[in-house]
């Protein structure tokens, strides 16, 4: 036996005795080897596991934290997405809401200086800076009154201070409940009536534009008969007067949809809306006129066949032009001419 020990030892690798099982190496999963996808399944299997309780209690604090800052913007009257408040309306809303507070304003900065320094030295990568006299961020109340570890560091000489403070901001009377579940709904009949105001007077301002138009119009079209009716001055009269009316039938149309065409004065507003087409027709009928008299004047030989054609426009818009007379019937229709 001491032989074989020996022999055995002598050489490089160890020594099978006949009988005996061949030498197996070892499985290469149990030892520091292995191939790159065992490696990654050993990484993997061990990577802890988030627990569902926590992530279920994270859950609920966020929320809660995002119901305290919308509770603190509306009693600071903040805007949305405000989360900072000036130190002189956090000291009034606590003056109200604090029996016999007694803090004064030199106090209440070395109040808010300690908090942000304990807060920013406890939460780590949330934290916030603020200038002496500056504004307080809300979030920080919120932190402070959600976290126990941030009220326990704070100093004997303001432990009852930040209390009463905590306490304060936290509660919440009757009326500011009732007013902050209904202030989404004010703000939106707010707005809805700040709107319809605001078309109401664009309504009104357009129904003047509208009188004046017309009134210029019809003066202008009696003016242009023995004054130079080919002139661009009419012209431009005209395609202004084309253009309010097109403002104006847009504008209604926009603001009453289907009821502006089927509406009790759905007749009227159907009758607008023909003339403006006409006026537009007119206008494009006008310039082509102006430029086919520039071209007859400009060609040699074909110049009578021009001036004829453009004798036949002029015919045209001669008949055209009397539909101008029933936008007359928007000075009767006026609510300005009926008062």
């Amino acid at each position: 036996v001491a032989q074989l020990s020996l022999i055995g030892s002598g050489g490089c690798g160890p020594t099978e005795l006949p009988g005996m099982m061949p030498l197996v190496p070892p499985n290469p999963i149990e030892g520091t080897g292995g191939s790159h996808a065992e490696q990654r399944l050993s990484r993997n299997s061990n990577i802890d596991t988030k627990d569902p309780a926590d992530e279920l209690q994270r859950s609920i604090d966020e929320k809660v934290q995002a119901r305290e800052t919308r509770h603190l913007r509306f009693m600071f009257s903040l805007r949305a997405h405000t989360d900072e408040v000036s130190k002189k309306k956090l000291q009034e809303v606590l003056a109200k809401r604090v029996q016999l507070w007694q803090v004064t304003s030199e106090r209440l900065e070395t109040l808010l200086d300690e908090m942000y320094t304990i807060h920013n030295a406890v939460s780590g990568d949330r934290t916030f800076a603020r200038k002496p006299g500056g504004t307080v961020n809300i979030k920080v109340l919120v932190d402070f009154m959600h976290r126990p570890d941030l009220r326990s560091a704070v100093s004997l000489d303001f432990d009852t201070d930040v209390a009463e403070m905590i306490g304060a901001l936290g509660n919440s009377t009757m009326e500011e409940l009732i007013d902050e579940a209904t202030k989404d709904k004010i703000v939106s009949i707010t707005t809805k009536e700040a709107k319809a105001d605001m078309k109401d007077w664009i309504e009104s301002l357009l129904q003047v534009i509208v009188v004046l138009t017309v009134i210029v119009n019809v003066g202008a079209m009696g003016a242009s008969i023995d004054n130079s009716p080919d002139h661009i001055g009419w012209f431009v009269v005209e395609a202004v007067a084309c253009l309010v009316f097109s403002i104006e039938v847009c504008f209604k149309l926009n603001r009453y949809k289907l009821e502006y065409v089927i509406g009790p004065a759905g007749g009227w507003n159907c009758m607008d809306m023909f003339i403006t087409l006409v006026s537009y027709f007119e206008v494009g009928v006008s310039l082509y006129s102006m430029l086919n008299v520039d071209l007859a004047l400009a060609a040699g030989g074909q110049a009578q066949s021009k001036i004829s054609g453009t004798t036949r426009i002029v015919v045209m818009l001669r008949i055209l032009r009397i539909t101008r007379l029933l936008r007359l019937m928007k000075l009767v229709r006026s609510p300005l001419m009926r008062d």
